[in-house]
């Protein structure tokens, strides 16, 4: 039999774009192709094997998209045949597409190629389809384009510039930043009984051999940008507050500040993490300031009463077994000269600058320092040489009480 290349007709009976597109739709992906096909200028009648591909143009040999799909032993009477074809999903995503047909007689050796290619037309359903806001089922990600009105998101969905964002639970995040002129609060949760906690805390080291552990860094705003310049107009810089929890009818809370302990493999002698507190660099005159302040004297109850201040305690390190305590060193800067340490006086004037009394239980030394030493204030034994009083320059003992030479012993 001799099949002469005729065009043939198509129809489609259900969409193909719209259908193609939203995979999980009541219609499926397949669709229903009628054609004609005539054999030898009369109007074929038979079994034949039909072949449909799919293409991109009616350029030979064009792109494939898909196919082959064969139908084999397709019944046709007077030329006219039905035929159902599913290429499956993203094959029809809006883009111009071109059937080709090959048609042999069932069994037969060879195909022969109907020309030319059929463009696949939308019904008028399936254009409507193609931009509906009805669309049944899920709609995959990668087929949604453009930007979604803010007003068709849901509330739980935050987005970037969203103001009033309240997040509940476990929030794990690489960064958190905000824009100009706006805050960020973390806020443990209020309860009837206890408090929610806030807890910031910075990596471990993710390899097993050792690596860094991860900073924890609370810094305050500048007054200036970064690569900014100028002087005047500035604001004060940003503060870091750490206050603890005020007490109702009880203690308020503590703030701990505590350096990580040693490992328990051998370190080098004197080997220990340090807390410092360090005050800020200055260009003039002197350096920044480090205030410790005991409780401020408070006023409460009806009628009115009042608290003394609040100590400052400066408590060096326990030791254990046989190891000496923690010393609590004052150190004053190193300079030319170098800085002294003050008691009761805010200018100190020499190494150690006390404004009061000293009292201790005994203090060592030769004394060789000591200047305008009242007479009234030595009392008790003084061992001295005095070759001047006493001939021979023998080490006697003078006993003084309120100033006054009592005896020579």
């Amino acid at each position: 039999m001799k099949i002469i290349p005729q065009k043939i007709c198509a129809f489609l009976i259900v969409f193909v774009l719209a259908a193609s597109a939203v995979s999980a739709s009541a219609q499926g992906t397949a669709f229903s192709y009628n054609g004609k096909l005539n054999s030898s200028n009369a109007p074929a009648n038979g079994l034949f094997d039909v072949r449909f591909w799919v293409y991109d143009s009616t350029n030979l040999p064009g792109t494939l998209i898909a196919g082959p799909l064969t139908n084999t032993a397709t019944g046709i009477t007077n030329g006219l045949f039905t035929v159902t074809l599913d290429f499956s999903i993203g094959i029809f995503t809006g883009p111009a597409r071109w059937l080709q047909l090959d048609v042999r007689t069932n069994g037969g050796a060879a195909f022969t190629t109907l020309t030319p290619r059929q463009q696949i037309l939308p019904t008028p359903y399936a254009i409507m389809a193609n931009t509906a806001s009805n669309l049944l089922g899920n709609l995959p990600a990668t087929q949604v384009s453009g930007t979604i009105p803010l007003a068709q998101l849901p509330a739980a969905v935050v987005t970037n510039n969203q103001p009033g964002v309240v997040f509940n639970g476990i929030i794990t995040t690489t960064n958190v930043s905000a824009t100009a002129n706006q805050n960020i609060s973390l806020l443990g949760s209020s309860g009837s009984s206890v408090g929610g906690n806030v807890t910031v805390a910075s990596g471990n080291a993710g390899i097993p051999t050792g690596g860094s552990g991860g900073n924890l860094n609370l810094q305050a705003g500048n007054a200036m940008a970064a690569g900014g310049s100028g002087y005047s107009g500035l604001g004060a810089a940003g503060a870091v507050n750490i206050t603890a929890g005020s007490g109702y009818n009880s203690v308020g809370g503590n703030i701990t500040l505590l350096s990580g302990g040693n490992s328990p493999w051998t370190q080098a002698a004197n080997s220990f993490s340090k807390v410092s507190l360090q005050g800020g660099t200055i260009n003039l005159n002197d350096g920044a300031v480090i205030d410790v302040e005991g409780g401020h004297n408070t006023q409460y109850g009806s009628p009115p009463q009042y608290s003394a201040g609040g100590n400052v305690r400066i408590v060096g390190g326990s030791a254990t077994g046989s190891y000496t305590g923690g010393n609590i060193l004052l150190l004053p800067g190193s300079g030319t000269p170098n800085g002294f340490v003050g008691v009761g006086k805010s200018n100190p004037a020499t190494a150690l600058d006390v404004s009061g009394t000293v009292t201790a239980t005994s203090f060592s030394g030769s004394g060789a320092g000591l200047v305008n030493v009242p007479a009234s204030a030595i009392t008790g034994g003084l061992t001295t040489n005095l070759p001047v009083l006493v001939p021979g320059g023998k080490t006697n003992t003078l006993n003084f009480v309120n100033g006054i030479l009592i005896n020579v012993q």
